[in-house]
């Protein structure tokens, strides 16, 4: 269980990392937007005042004879002819500048600004600035770029912090985990004896059902506690097939209480793994799905190996209508036998998926597997 605690912590330590990354790039994201907008407005103020200039210098000596930098520019005159050009202009740019109705307009990556006034002397005159977007955008790419290293810095760097102090905050719930093992072991002693002696002088069979699979939860918590995973020598060859046979014919009294119905689909194949662990896991697993079943109910058990892996599926499938189906919660148990059957496939590097609905509750078991 103690892995299950530190992948828990881990996991909460990814999304924390994954927040914080997500919330960097929104505010580079941010930031970048912003300083998109200052160079845009600052190019945009400087065509301005490069048009304020040229449009001051052709009304007082009628002609322009400073000389900008960085910033496209040119003079059309009233027959649409280029009078100055600080750039060589193409016939679709000029077409373009001169049927636009608009002050401020883009295209082809560039930013347009342009006015019109009436001159005494030169007539109708036209000056437009422009500016590279493209420009613009290099340099936001370049800023986001680093903004993102950095990001990515901070994160990793936030990372490292949280899995140091998370060593430090699981402390607490390994030792709240280990306290609880040794109180279960405690009861498990307890207990065991007088529920020996009233099975022994108890005639009622549903007492004696009802200790044996008590005993049989506490000799689990008792054969845990003192298996080695260390230890390879407690492996053994098991038929799947006649392990769940026996185990049907210890749970037989409880089958025919509930009248459940089986269906078994289950190879007849030999494995190699620690035998009693094994046993463990799967009368757990048969039990519950026994004891969260209904009259009349069916009983599904299904083995199949492949893939290096054995995969049991223990399933009771609810056939009545739901107006049949009583209120009875339709759930996997949150007692000793889910912690039995956690326990157990831990220690078997197992995987469960457990699935719920109104009708039907199905355990899938994916256990890696050995020949014998």
């Amino acid at each position: 269980m103690n892995k299950y605690i530190q992948k828990f912590i881990n996991n909460i330590i990814l999304l924390h990392t994954l927040l914080v990354f997500i919330m960097l790039v929104f505010f580079d994201c941010i930031l970048s937007y912003q300083r998109y907008l200052d160079l845009q407005k600052t190019r945009e103020n400087l065509a301005k005042r490069v048009i304020e200039n040229i449009e001051l210098s052709i009304k007082t000596t009628g002609i322009y004879q400073s000389k900008p930098q960085d910033i496209f520019y040119l003079i059309i005159d009233n027959k649409n002819k280029v009078m100055s050009s600080n750039v060589s202009i193409n016939k679709d740019l000029i077409e373009k500048i001169i049927q636009s109705k608009e002050k401020k307009f883009q295209f082809a990556g560039l930013a347009f600004r342009k006015i019109s006034f009436e001159d005494a002397t030169l007539g109708h005159i036209q000056i437009i600035a422009a500016y590279s977007l493209n420009e613009i955008y290099k340099n936001i790419a370049y800023f986001f770029g680093i903004a993102l290293v950095i990001s990515l810095f901070i994160v990793a760097l936030y990372h490292r912090i949280s899995y140091v102090l998370s060593q430090k905050w699981s402390t607490p719930l390994l030792s709240l985990y280990k306290t609880t093992e040794e109180f279960l072991d405690t009861v498990a002693h307890e207990v065991l004896t007088p529920l020996a002696y009233i099975s022994l002088i108890s005639e009622d069979e549903r007492i004696k059902h009802s200790i044996d699979r008590i005993k049989n939860i506490l000799n689990g918590i008792l054969e845990i506690k003192k298996f080695d995973v260390t230890k390879q020598e407690g492996k053994s060859e098991i038929n799947i097939k006649i392990l769940i046979d026996t185990i049907l014919q210890e749970l037989n009294f409880a089958l025919n209480l509930k009248d459940i119905r089986l269906k078994l689909n289950i190879e007849d194949a030999k494995i190699t793994t620690y035998q009693n662990i094994f046993y463990i896991l799967l009368r757990n697993l048969i039990d519950n799905a026994i004891k969260y079943n209904i009259e009349g109910g069916i009983l599904l058990i299904e083995s199949n190996l492949g893939d290096k892996h054995l995969y049991l599926k223990v399933e009771n499938n609810y056939q009545q209508s739901d107006t049949d189906i009583n209120s009875q919660a339709l759930h996997f148990g949150k007692g000793l036998g889910l912690y039995l059957v956690y326990k157990t496939l831990n220690i078997l590097n197992g995987d469960i998926e457990i699935t719920t609905t109104k009708n039907t509750f199905r355990a899938t078991v994916k256990l890696p597997f050995y020949f014998s």
